[in-house]
């Protein structure tokens, strides 16, 4: 058909289009349907997703392919219990179907059952032996429970089935840092980027590995704390009286989500609360804040940014797509130092900040540090770290690569922020 010549040009907007004349003459066809969820959900329209594959399952209940790809977006969209029902919904319907294993491993793992996530990992493998796929996700869950060796043999179990699993090569390289085993780390690292240069896991992990055997001057090159975060402080959008009630408008807004849940599965909050992705509205304040960011975005991705021999900055994003969520912290909450694998560039935009978050302050309660990777790698050279007071209103953005943190703080106040990754659709052409 039309729409699917389309969607296979690259041209997924336009493929949508052609789904929805479809749609128009045909409504009950539940296959236009689920390839109307396809292509939606290769644009990033996750929501927009899940609806059209509830409106196949509405035409044909058994439609496994659709209840596996409606996993894959409510994940997507943060909401895990959701995806992990619909999962267990497909496998009802294809229960020898390899992927809605594998998938489901996926979400157990976010959902930190690590147990249940290599148990359906392992289904997934007696019904397809050679999935690297799943071998790889398997060695990963087994790695996050500290059983290395375990992990590197399912590595290297993957890389027998597929040399050029470049995530396996990470995985293998971010195990074997782990055991103090540096140098093997560092050409793991470098096998992934030649096979997928930009992987923002392996950015993240090799300036330690690099700092281990004395390349500092490398380390820092990747790990540029004098250039990054970039600060900036937005004014607030026209219709507000002044930033104050901007901000006390997206508090109220991330404070009512009803997606807002206590130490999500999966995530890096500690003493506080994480919504899920937050969807953009047509109106309201946070449609007014994506609009701010996407602003401050825009003219920060400059043809300055590219350096052709960077491993991050060699290429720049042309089209992408937004992921935001917001975070509440209580007393005695924190973040656990992290990563954003699934952007290009990352950053937080800070909506309220308790007093105790002061300059002075030989604690540095409540601040921003930058720098420095989690107490899991066991280092012998202390990497550089930053870090910054967040202030209400202002705006960080750095690679998605830098390990980040908040500093753990104590006051009655709430410290509010909403986070985001730029995710690239597509690069730009040098």
């Amino acid at each position: 058909s039309r729409a699917v010549t389309l969607k296979a040009l690259g041209r997924t907007d336009e493929a949508v289009a052609a789904y929805d004349a479809a749609i128009a003459i045909d409504p009950a066809d539940a296959d236009i349907q689920f390839n109307r969820g396809l292509a939606l959900s290769q644009l990033g329209r996750l929501g927009d997703a899940v609806a059209a594959f509830d409106k196949a399952l509405g035409l044909a209940p058994d439609f496994a392919p659709a209840w596996n790809n409606r996993g894959l977006a409510l994940l997507n969209l943060g909401l895990t219990e959701q995806a992990l029902c619909s999962f267990d919904t497909a496998l009802e319907h294809a229960a020898d179907a390899s992927e809605i294993h594998n998938n489901r491993g996926l979400i157990l793992q976010e959902l930190g059952r690590l147990e249940e996530a290599v148990a359906a990992f392992d289904s997934a493998l007696r019904l397809q032996p050679d999935s690297a796929a799943a071998r790889y996700n398997c060695g990963d869950a087994l790695a996050e429970m500290g059983r290395l060796e375990h992990a590197l043999a399912a590595f290297d179990q993957a890389l027998a089935l597929e040399p050029e699993l470049a995530d396996a090569h990470c995985g293998r390289g971010v195990a074997m840092l782990k055991q103090g085993h540096a140098a093997d780390a560092l050409a793991a690292f470098d096998r992934c980027l030649e096979l997928l240069p930009g992987n923002v896991r392996t950015l993240a992990y090799r300036p330690f590995a690099l700092r281990e055997i004395g390349h500092d001057e490398e380390a820092a090159e990747l790990i540029d704390l004098t250039r990054f975060p970039v600060a900036f402080r937005p004014p607030a959008p026209n219709h507000y009286d002044n930033l104050n009630d901007f901000l006390i408008s997206l508090q109220t807004y991330v404070l009512n989500d009803p997606t807002l849940t206590w130490e999500r599965y999966g995530k890096t909050t500690r003493g506080g609360s994480q919504t899920a992705r937050l969807v953009e509205s047509d109106d309201g304040a946070f449609s007014d804040f994506v609009g701010l960011l996407r602003s401050t975005i825009d003219k920060f991705l400059s043809p300055a940014l590219i350096s052709e021999n960077h491993p991050h900055f060699f290429r720049m994003p042309h089209d992408y797509q937004l992921s935001i969520w917001g975070t509440v912290l209580e007393s005695s909450g924190w973040q656990l130092s992290h990563i954003h694998p699934g952007g290009w560039m990352s950053g937080v935009y800070y909506v309220a900040v308790p007093d105790v978050v002061r300059d002075g302050d030989p604690d540095q309660a409540g601040w921003f540090e930058i720098g420095r990777a989690g107490d899991d790698i066991p280092l012998t050279h202390e990497p550089e770290f930053k870090t910054i007071k967040p202030e209400p209103g202002t705006l960080l953005m750095f690679p998605s690569y830098y390990f980040h943190r908040t500093v753990p703080f104590d006051s009655a106040e709430k410290r509010i922020s909403i986070a985001f990754d730029v995710e690239p659709i597509s690069f730009r052409k040098n």
